[in-house]
């Protein structure tokens, strides 16, 4: 006799569906300088209104510089805690760079007893000791990179080959290696590497970049756009207080002529001699051109006190090119001779002004722009030529590249969807290495 099983059913007992997993939870580490530190603030908000609960680490510092952002944050309701952990200088240490491995140890301790437990951590480029945070808590690790995706694959590129080591000459024009030709180099460490660009803006970088470092890249720009905020004085509050009253620098930016003026900015690093000031000023008068310029307190003297900040950063190039802005090119170091090679010549949206040697702290004596360079190059970009206005074309055509990118649909608006749900993920075993 085969033997029946019979289920009964109770109609009235409703089981509860099981609850949904925690969000996840990731961990923001940027390089404790200005312009690093904006472009994270703007992806932990991004990442928190999509769903993640974030910890931004700060310095006491740096959160005096940030304080308007952070009290937006607190407004708007998003679930992201900062953590401010004393910065730790030390004379043994040369350089702060060094000094903040310091901050592993204490990092660590705070991080273990965090509620929820953090799921990931993303950290700056510049900021490899963290790796030996993340393998300790047994969380993936992201790197985050600030400058453009032209000038990490040339870095990744000539670091593989060991071209720096056979370079002579340093104002050399060096061909960089077939940009499909590498399929098996590893970042390191890192699980993944999130990007502040857009795939419009450097299509062939970006997916060279992803062939050559065999894993996980998230391109995710302009973070910048992420801003949304309808009060403009609100956006622009967004590093150190600046000495303007803005008021009347609105007043006066209404009543110019659309695309009439030229605005100068040279990023938060930069220190120039008088002696530059005032070329730049001589060459900006010469062009009677409109103009904003923003002097840093250490710049400032009685003959420039009343100018104002020229670019080629990144954050100020996707910044510009975000905003359907042509620009005039004046490369200091680091990324910037790269990122001008993309504005002026693969996009051509840009003007360069000739410089060629890196400069990061000027001489006394040191001049290496003339005012008569200044005229020509803002007299070609704002004048009403054909090419000057070609030039403006291609800006504003990119500018809705950047918009549509970061809308719903667009190119990083769905890695921004990928990267949380990778975030979901449980993490894999932590391999020891060596390297960090």
């Amino acid at each position: 006799m085969t033997k029946q099983t019979t289920i009964i059913s109770d109609s009235n007992n409703n089981t509860a569906p099981p609850p949904p997993p925690p969000p996840p939870h990731v961990v923001l580490v940027p390089l404790m300088a200005q312009g690093h530190i904006i472009p994270m603030l703007d992806m932990a908000r991004l990442l928190a209104e999509r769903g993640t609960r974030v910890t931004f680490i700060t310095t006491p510092v740096n959160t005096s510089r940030i304080k308007p952002i952070i009290v937006r944050v607190h407004e708007s309701n998003l679930p992201i805690d900062f953590i401010e952990a004393p910065f730790p200088l030390h004379r043994s240490w040369p350089t702060p760079r060094l000094s903040l491995q310091l901050l592993a140890l204490p990092l660590e301790q705070r991080l273990k007893n965090l509620v929820p437990r953090p799921t990931c951590m993303i950290n700056d480029m510049f900021n490899p000791w963290t790796a030996n945070v993340a393998r300790s808590l047994n969380i993936r690790r992201l790197v985050f990179h600030g400058p453009s995706c032209i000038h990490i694959y040339c870095s990744h590129v000539f670091h593989l080959h060991k071209i720096y080591e056979t370079v002579t000459d340093e104002f050399e024009e060096i061909a960089v290696p077939g940009l499909t030709d590498y399929d098996d180099v590893v970042e390191e460490t890192a699980d993944g590497v999130v990007i502040n660009t857009f795939d419009d803006v450097e299509p062939m970088f970006v997916e060279a970049y992803k062939k050559v470092v065999g894993k996980d890249v998230w391109t995710v720009g302009p973070l910048c756009l992420y801003d949304k905020d309808d009060d403009f004085s609100a956006r622009i509050v967004r590093g150190n207080k600046a000495a303007v009253d803005q008021e009347k620098l609105l007043c006066w930016l209404d009543s110019m002529e659309e695309n009439s003026v030229l605005y100068i900015s040279f990023g938060s690093l930069i220190r120039m001699n008088v002696g530059q000031i005032l070329e730049i000023g001589s060459g900006l008068e010469a062009s009677e051109v409109p103009f904003i310029w923003v002097i840093k307190d250490a710049e400032k003297c009685p003959k420039v006190e009343e100018w104002l900040e020229g670019h080629c950063g990144w954050n100020s190039t996707l910044e510009a090119a975000s905003n359907g802005v042509p620009m005039i090119t004046w490369p200091q170091f680091g990324d910037q001779f790269l990122n001008e090679r993309l504005v002026v010549e693969f996009l051509r949206i840009g003007i360069a002004i000739g410089v060629k040697k890196p400069v990061f702290n000027y001489g006394e004596d040191e001049i290496p722009v003339r005012r008569d360079d200044v005229e020509r190059a803002v007299r070609s970009l704002m004048n009403d030529g054909e090419v000057a206005e070609e030039r403006r074309i291609r800006a504003r055509e990119i500018k809705e590249k950047a918009i549509k990118a970061m809308e719903g649909g667009g190119s990083s608006y769905e890695n921004i969807t990928k990267l949380v749900e990778y975030m979901k993920q449980e993490p894999r075993k932590v391999v020891q290495r060596t390297k960090a």
